[in-house]
């Protein structure tokens, strides 16, 4: 249970790209990915990852995407 309550303090990681993005997502951290370009995130995504993902769209977090790899 600790694990799970440090997880949800610890902000999450903005990369500058979608290369860190990938390697972010795959060592199971937590990022966060601008709106504008989220749908083509996720695409690719489901194209260049053998994990499964989950993601939450935000309107009042100025808009951000949180996406989490899920075990």
């Amino acid at each position: 249970m600790k694990g799970i309550e440090i997880l949800l303090m610890l902000p999450p990681l903005r990369p500058n790209n979608g290369i860190n993005a990938f390697k972010l997502l795959s060592q199971n951290k937590q990022i966060e990915i601008s709106n504008e370009v989220i749908y083509w995130f996720i695409e690719e995504l489901e194209k260049n990852t053998d994990f499964s993902f989950c993601y939450h769209i935000n309107k009042y977090n100025k808009n951000w995407t949180t996406l989490n790899k899920l075990e």
